[in-house]
């Protein structure tokens, strides 16, 4: 048999949790859905959290949002984090909710979101740049990244709560907002 290739893995590791949340994610599931033994699994991850931090952090990967760094142009610093996000939650914004909703349950589970939450991080530092740079207003870098990124999420749970039938706003609608109530003025 050959060699199934790890982001068949890791594509299925994220389509079982979509559809069944972690826990109904077995390993069984998991490597019916990809193709392989349960065995490989193993193999390859030791287990299914090492298997899920793999996943999520392939995820993020293909997304390519570790570029937080100032180029020194507000707008489109601004505008690729709300673009990340809005692809993030559209594309997986069950699978988000899901890992949120599991990890609050299991401690151990943490370092599964752990990767999101550093990237969560270096988005305040950014707006903390341009706070201090005076192209936004001053106020505490969370509040600041909630209110940047909260609309996108708000929009992903809308969806997945199938409540209201509007589109979600775009990426630069939420910047034009945002910069609105938080921009210099």
């Amino acid at each position: 048999m050959a060699r199934v290739a790890e982001r068949t893995i890791l594509d299925a590791t994220i389509a079982c949790i979509v559809e069944k949340g972690y826990v109904g994610a077995t390993t069984r599931l998991i490597a019916a859905a990809a193709g392989v033994n349960e065995l490989t699994l193993f193999r390859r991850f030791g287990d299914k959290r090492n298997l899920v931090i793999a996943a999520v952090h392939a995820q993020i990967s293909r997304f390519g949002m570790r570029d937080t760094q100032p180029t020194g142009d507000l707008h489109a610093d601004l505008l690729r984090i709300l673009e990340f996000y809005h692809h993030a939650f559209v594309a997986n914004g069950r699978l988000i909710l899901a890992l949120i909703v599991e990890a609050s349950r299991d401690p151990g589970l943490a370092a599964v979101i752990r990767e999101p939450l550093t990237v969560l991080a270096e988005i305040e530092d950014l707006l903390l740049h341009y706070q201090k740079a005076g192209q936004l207003i001053v106020e505490p870098p969370l509040r600041a990244r909630n209110a940047l990124i909260g609309p996108v999420l708000a929009h992903a749970l809308n969806a997945q709560l199938d409540v209201g039938a509007e589109a979600p706003a775009q990426p630069r609608e939420l910047l034009e907002g945002f910069l609105r109530g938080h921009g210099s003025r």
